[in-house]
């Protein structure tokens, strides 16, 4: 483990204190790394609530190293009651007046707090919380290939129609503002949605508040197989319950709207259906995308990923031909 050299640790100031929250379920493969990035934060008012959510194998004796090793470092146990309930709890013990959540397996870049404050305090009491640009990485941290990142979209509409926070470790929140809103919903584990509890407390946020956006890729989050985000259904059944209780509670939209969002969210999880082979999964994803919005088709964005996968598709038959050919060739040969 990489602990922090005694000068490192920075004393109280008279900045605002953050306090950088880590649910933690079996994260003792990657805690280190997590505590690292944000132990070398260079902003210097910070402390660290690792919450243990009941779990099974050595991250508490992990995280146990960091709190003798670095005083801004503590250490929260629980029994298992999912990321929603472990972040809540991070919420009531922290002392900051900002909140920065962070999990178990990702990443910051050293001036991640330094520029989400500053933005925050730029844009005054009005701004509810801030969000930096994440860059997508492998589980031993190396950058993925991906797209130009798109222009982000900060207020209610367009992060209910395009999530551009991303994940639950790209954002800084004013606390107060965050209890407010009543925290992470709990509710969606219990209802088989966990995982939306971000993008939910988000979107309440937003309707109420200014969000402001930091340019700066400085939030590295890891793509793991058998993380969170890969489980398609958990992911739809919670992002439908989220779109549900905004058109229900938030701010008066258009219909069409709601159907747009949700053929945006059921399209962004398509790709991940097919490449698991879960064919039924991948059905009703698409239902929900096309059949159940008769405007999907103003969209660009659903619009660009069929054609995208059809040709993905197209690709993939002229592979298989090509490589049945000599098989074929030598077979009539033989014969």
């Amino acid at each position: 483990m990489r602990k922090p050299a005694a000068e490192a640790v920075a004393p109280a100031t008279a900045r605002p204190l953050v306090s950088v929250v880590v649910p933690a379920y079996n994260a003792a493969w990657s805690i280190d790394q997590t505590l690292a990035s944000v132990c070398a934060q260079t902003y210097p008012n910070f402390e660290v609530l690792v919450v243990d959510d009941g779990s099974t194998d050595a991250t508490a004796e992990a995280v146990g190293a960091w709190t003798q090793a670095d005083p801004r470092v503590r250490l929260l146990r629980k029994p298992n009651g999912g990321v929603a309930s472990a972040r809540n709890l991070g919420v009531r013990e922290a002392r900051g007046t900002y909140v920065a959540p962070i999990d178990s397996d990702d990443l910051w870049a050293p001036d991640n707090l330094e520029r989400q404050v500053a933005a925050l305090e730029e844009a005054g009491p009005d701004a509810f919380l801030s969000f930096a640009r994440t860059v997508y990485v492998d589980p031993d941290g190396v950058p993925m290939p991906s797209d130009p990142p798109k222009p982000p979209q900060v207020d209610f509409r367009g992060l209910l129609l395009r999530n551009s926070v991303a994940n639950g470790s790209a954002a800084v929140f004013r606390r107060d503002r965050l209890i407010e809103a009543g925290g992470y919903d709990e509710g969606l584990r219990a209802a088989g949605g966990q995982g939306a509890e971000d993008w939910k407390l988000i979107l309440t946020l937003a309707a109420r508040g200014q969000v402001v956006h930091v340019p700066a890729p400085t939030v590295h989050y890891r793509i793991c197989r058998d993380s969170m985000s890969h489980a398609v259904p958990v992911m739809r059944r919670g992002a439908l319950m989220v779109i549900d209780h905004v058109r229900r509670h938030g701010p008066r939209l258009a219909p069409w709207t709601y159907w747009h969002a949700r053929t945006l969210m059921m399209t962004w999880m398509l790709p991940r259906a097919l490449q698991a082979h879960d064919w039924r999964e991948a059905a009703g994803l698409a239902a929900r995308a096309y059949l159940l919005n008769p405007f999907w088709w103003v969209n660009p964005e659903p619009r660009g990923l069929i054609g995208r996968i059809l040709w993905a598709g197209l690709r993939k038959a002229a592979k298989r031909l090509r490589g049945a050919r000599p098989a074929e060739t030598a077979e009539t040969e033989a014969a």
